[in-house]
């Protein structure tokens, strides 16, 4: 059985109170491999929400190669519950720190009624 999965990419729009199967998906890059994309072993997502509350989504981690590797987070209920810019902070843990990718802005917006 496949599901199909409505993925978004960081600076994109969604609509208020969206869950699975939409998820977020961030493809990391390093251009000249200076950063090796194979070594991350775990990741999320910090978010800022629009009323200032911090928090952190999990992500998986997957389609590693040393150049690229791809964070996905499938939205669960109450994460996508006010209107608004949602600034997200990909990280990834590394046998050597933390890596910290470019923070993108999710918009989530209200419904048509």
């Amino acid at each position: 059985m496949t599901t199909a999965c409505a993925i978004l990419s960081p600076d994109a729009d969604i609509h208020l109170d969206a869950v699975a199967p939409y998820a977020l998906r961030y493809e990391a890059t390093s251009d000249d491999a200076a950063f090796d994309l194979t070594t991350p072993t775990a990741a999320r997502f910090e978010v800022l929400k629009p009323d200032g509350e911090e928090l952190s989504w999990s992500a998986t981690l997957t389609d590693k190669t040393t150049t690229t590797a791809t964070l996905t987070h499938i939205f669960a209920a109450g994460e996508l519950d006010i209107p608004g810019d949602y600034r997200i902070e990909p990280r990834m843990d590394t046998p050597s720190g933390e890596f910290v990718a470019e923070v993108k802005v999710l918009r989530v917006r209200q419904r048509f009624s």
